[in-house]
């Protein structure tokens, strides 16, 4: 008897632990869920993951604009020192400046704003890092060219100092006929 109790109660454990086990989505959303993608970097600034580029330094969502605010609000919440603050809300556009408190950073801030339905993120950069992305832009267009951009053009060689050369007359340049 105390055998087909054990067995008993043996099967009633594994039914309870199956049905939890099934049931922990709905009971507990928040923990069954996988945790978000950390953030793509663009210089330092957190960039929702499978982000388009827009444009420079501008990215178009995946999610909307209420989804890409609460990816951020749950990924830049603890070790980024981040504040949240409305910028516009107006007819058919609406968005909010994520400001990195931490000095001294490469970003200043995030623009997440929604226009016609598709939500961009734009990154604010620092003065500093401007310059920085500037001088790059720089010596990336005088590779392409192939030297200095700004420089200016090497003197050319002269032969004869000026004044001393004797003119051909026209009729010897060229043939008449």
């Amino acid at each position: 008897m105390r055998a087909a109790m054990k067995f008993c109660s043996l099967k009633t454990g594994l039914v309870f632990l199956l049905g939890a086990a099934l049931c922990s989505p709905w009971l507990a959303p928040g923990t069954a869920r996988a945790a978000e993608a950390p953030p793509n970097l663009h210089r330092g600034a957190p960039i929702i993951p499978w982000a388009k580029e827009a444009g420079e330094n501008r990215f178009r969502s995946p999610r909307s604009y209420d989804e890409t605010l609460t990816y951020y609000t749950k990924v830049l919440h603890g070790s980024w020192n981040v504040s949240f603050e409305k910028i516009i809300n107006v007819s058919g556009t609406r968005g909010k400046f994520i400001r990195n408190k931490n000095k001294g950073e490469r970003w200043e801030g995030l623009n997440v704003y929604e226009h016609k339905g598709a939500t961009f993120v734009f990154v604010v950069f620092s003065d500093a890092e401007l310059a920085r992305i500037a001088k790059e832009k720089d010596a990336a267009a005088r590779k392409r060219t192939g030297g200095d951009a700004g420089a200016k053009d090497p003197p050319k060689p002269t032969g004869a100092p000026a004044g001393t050369r004797r003119r051909r007359p026209a009729q010897d340049c060229w043939r008449i006929v």
